[in-house]
């Protein structure tokens, strides 16, 4: 339902779990949105939306089809969407297995975040080789170059490391290098590369996207092997 007007549409769950959408109709000239598990912030049963009411006012629905109404909101609550199940089951079927995607997301959120700080970290203390516990501004451009083949042009590089350097000191704890190293992914050049070497690379985002151990440990060796080729 939307701006007023409802729409009989099918919906169906993505077979990778990622987002719903609908089949589309042949009346229907642009593409079906896609509604992704992870920019799902909250899911409402029942009537409480002013779009409900209006159509209530209008006659294209009835009071009594509350037991079968859900809303969708998403995207920081900005967006929302409505919907009026064939009935109470089917309702709750789609409430509860959303429900139950969205917490398994943001389980594992949590559990990414933790995993990539981990291999970020490891990049960290290989490329420390004074044991110092901090990397200087020429080993993160020697890191960056030789271990991700990543080239920075300097005032870039200059810029980001700067944002991260607290201390002004010139030098980047393991803190600041995994801030740095945020700032890095979000470059496009390099979320390029680790497409490339990751499982499924092509569906993640450059927000979300990460390596594991051993995705990492083939990465650096492949780099590895051309640059001495």
């Amino acid at each position: 339902m939307s701006n007023g007007k409802k729409f009989s549409r099918r919906f169906f769950l993505d077979e990778y779990e990622d987002f719903i959408s609908y089949e589309r109709s042949s009346k229907i000239f642009h593409k079906p949105h896609i509604y992704y598990i992870k920019d799902i912030d909250e899911i409402r049963t029942g009537f409480h939306a002013q779009t409900f009411d209006r159509l209530i006012k209008r006659g294209i629905i009835k009071q009594n089809n509350q037991n079968c109404a859900f809303s969708i909101l998403y995207d920081n609550h900005r967006k929302e969407e409505h919907f009026i199940a064939s009935d109470m089951n089917t309702r709750n079927l789609w409430v509860k297995g959303l429900q139950y995607l969205m917490n398994q997301y943001a389980q594992k959120g949590q559990y990414q975040l933790i995993r990539e700080e981990n291999w970020i970290l490891e990049l960290f203390h290989s490329a420390d080789k004074n044991h110092s516990n901090t990397l200087s501004k020429h080993e993160c451009r020697h890191l960056f170059a030789n271990s991700l083949n990543v080239k920075i042009p300097d005032h870039i590089f200059e810029d980001m490391f700067n944002k991260v350097d607290k201390t002004d000191k010139g030098v980047l704890t393991s803190v600041e290098f995994v801030d740095l190293f945020n700032l890095l992914i979000r470059r496009k050049d390099l979320y390029e590369i680790m497409k490339k070497h990751v499982k499924n690379g092509y569906k993640q985002t450059m927000e979300n996207i990460y390596m594991n151990r051993n995705e990492l440990f083939e990465f650096l060796q492949q780099t590895q092997n051309q640059n001495a080729s």
